[in-house]
């Protein structure tokens, strides 16, 4: 047993130092509210429902899957297995660390595949280095939890023991992804494929054929009689949406891949840079090996048509879970094309190569606060704050009623209510939510679009109909109540600050600057002086009384201009006054804060802080904060 540990000391430290790293840094993201109802949320809620014998019951999707049973969208029998662990341990943090320890754990299986093809120590120690440190591997881990967490050690432990000769354990474990993830039937059948090129005996290529079959036998019944069973017919003509440049159901767009080139180029050619880039970072750190293998492009062909065709970015931007997809067969390739310079002069110096090109990928790693909200993916939403934030609400999350409470919230404070039947992020017509919960420190999740209607607009609605009060404002979270007239239980100051991200103008650019607070300013030019300079950032007001504070650069606009707070698109104006009236801060640099009070009597949506000139000029907008409803 020693001797093993000594033998494999450096594989297991670095396992288990990923694990517990991630582990840490996910739950920490939770905990700071970007963990969302897609897909956390969803799993968390189907796996809570399931231990009150309301089989994977879920309501995210309620807006296209009525029957709110998960396995009808994403049928899974892998996720059974999860169902005792979150029995003894039931929280989303259980979902978090589990699959952690998965991507962990398919390191090993990813080592000793290295060791067995090269018996090289210093490359499989390497190559586990650049797995672990991989953007793509890391940005999918910090993106809630995901069905693909299974596919890298599946495909590692499939490959793994099929070179070792042993195809019956390595079929099982390639049966296995389909079992975890339905819709990778194609990219099972191209795996299968490349075993059976690389086998000799006819025996066991009668194996593969077989198990080729009965994954399709599998897949087959899936799609037309459990799904439709369970209360969905997938692929239904006019349902996909990913291939827009193609058609909308399987049948046109394999016509159009087929007989029509120049949609293929179309599809192609959209997004090009970001799918470039995509292949880039995901290919640089094993400085492109995995070309030289054939064996790994094969299955990876199914991904390379689906991210250059598909006009979803989640399919070709690091920081979603769909990148553990090309990941594991990337790596593999890697060890193959290695070996194959084994009798180059180049063999020793890609060796260093690779591990420079790996620790680079720290640059670009989820958890640089560098990194942080300016890679657009969900991986990359983050913010770091100790103590987090939902230390300061879970008297108040806890405190929301009975079960059986009605309650809508917003995409990322979902995961926090998942543990009740009647929390929603889209609500059904025939409901009125007792309590509405809202994030509106981050406005981003205000105006997530969830089926057909934003949640912002499912907010107004509910204000416009039925009188909410204020029931609780801490940690930038705000609690609506229905009929809800007393004093607040804790009315708790927040500061919301809006850069480049959330504030528009008509002809914006967009410049780095190091001396402004994100690095990136909003350039503002005015022509038309009967359109604002700027606009935005359309967030939601309580009664109270706010500070509010903009950091800008006027070049060549005048002091005198004029600055509105209003609402509901300009219907409604909250204050107006010059900026010559604000109390301002002037920078040796140029810069200048401006600084005023305003007054809020009434609770507002689509709040804009906007500025008019009277003539043409030219300015530079750092930022826009507003802090309130403060104590008078």
């Amino acid at each position: 047993m020693l001797t093993y540990l000594r033998k494999y000391a450096f594989l297991l430290s670095l396992s288990i130092a990923y694990m517990i790293i991630m582990s840490i840094f996910t739950i920490l993201k939770h905990y700071n509210f970007h963990t969302f109802a897609y897909d956390l949320g969803i799993f968390n809620q189907a796996l809570w429902n399931t231990l009150k014998s309301r089989f994977f019951y879920e309501t995210p999707d309620l807006f296209w899957n009525t029957s709110g049973n998960f396995l009808s969208v994403h049928f899974s029998i892998l996720l059974c297995l999860l169902v005792p662990f979150y029995y003894l341990f039931p929280y989303a943090e259980t979902l978090l660390v589990f699959q952690t320890i998965l991507l962990g754990a398919a390191g090993i299986p990813l080592y000793l595949f290295s060791q067995k093809i090269t018996n090289d120590h210093t490359f499989s120690k390497i190559i586990l280095i650049s797995y672990y440190l991989s953007a793509g591997l890391q940005g999918a881990n910090m993106y809630d939890f995901h069905m693909e967490a299974f596919i890298p050690l599946l495909v590692f432990l499939s490959v793994y023991y099929f070179r070792k000769q042993k195809l019956a354990t390595a079929l099982i474990f390639a049966s296995l992804i389909i079992m975890a993830i339905y819709t990778l039937c194609p990219l099972i059948f191209l795996l299968l494929v490349s075993y059976f090129i690389d086998c000799k005996k006819l025996r066991d290529r009668i194996y593969i054929i077989i198990t080729a079959i009965l994954i399709g036998i599998y897949f087959g019944a899936t799609v037309s009689i459990i799904l439709p069973i369970l209360g969905n017919v997938p692929f239904k003509p006019g349902s996909i949406s990913w291939f827009p440049y193609l058609g909308r159901s399987v049948s046109e767009i394999i016509f159009n891949v087929i007989l029509s080139p120049n949609l293929v180029v179309q599809s192609t050619v959209h997004d090009w840079q970001l799918k470039l880039i995509y292949w880039i970072l995901l290919s640089v750190p094993v400085a492109f090996l995995y070309i030289r293998s054939l064996r790994s492009l094969i299955p990876l062909s199914y991904w390379i048509a689906i991210s250059w065709l598909s006009a979803s970015r989640p399919f070709y931007v690091i920081g979603w879970q769909y990148t553990l997809i090309p990941l594991p067969f990337i790596y593999l390739g890697s060890i193959d094309g290695f070996q194959k310079l084994r009798c180059t002069k180049i063999h020793q110096n890609i060796k260093r190569i690779i591990l420079v090109l790996s620790l680079l990928q720290i640059a670009i790693s989820p958890l640089n606060p560098i990194t942080y909200n300016n890679i657009p993916s969900a991986g990359y939403d983050n913010e770091l704050v100790i103590p987090p934030r939902c230390m300061g609400i879970r008297n108040l999350i806890n405190d929301l009623n009975s079960q059986e409470t009605v309650i809508l919230t917003t995409n990322n404070i979902f995961p926090h209510l998942a543990h009740r039947i009647h929390t929603y992020v889209w609500l059904p017509s025939h409901l009125v939510p007792e309590y509405i919960v809202i994030d509106i420190s981050n406005i981003g999740r205000i105006y997530d679009k969830i089926g057909n209607r934003s949640f912002i607009m499912q907010v107004k609605q509910l204000l416009t109909r039925y009188k909410y009060g204020i029931y609780a404002l801490k940690g930038g979270v705000l609690f609506l109540k229905v009929n809800y007239t007393k004093e607040p239980r804790v009315l708790e100051p927040y500061k919301m600050k809006f850069n480049y991200k959330y504030i528009f103008c008509h002809v914006p650019k967009y410049e780095l600057n190091f001396r402004s607070n994100s690095l990136v300013i909003l350039s503002c030019t005015v022509n038309d002086i009967s359109k604002p300079v700027w606009f935005g950032p359309y967030t939601i007001l309580i009664p109270g009384k706010y500070l509010l504070k903009i950091r800008l650069n006027l070049k060549s606009c005048p002091e005198n201009l004029l600055i509105e707070v209003v609402a509901d698109k300009g219907r409604t104006t909250i204050a107006k006054f010059h900026l010559d009236e604000m109390s301002l801060d002037i920078e040796s640099n140029g810069w200048l804060i401006a600084t005023n009070f305003i007054e809020v009597d009434s609770t507002y949506t689509e709040v804009e802080i906007r500025a008019w000139s009277s003539i043409k000029c030219n300015l530079a907008l750092d930022y826009i904060e507003l802090e309130g409803p403060l104590r008078m």
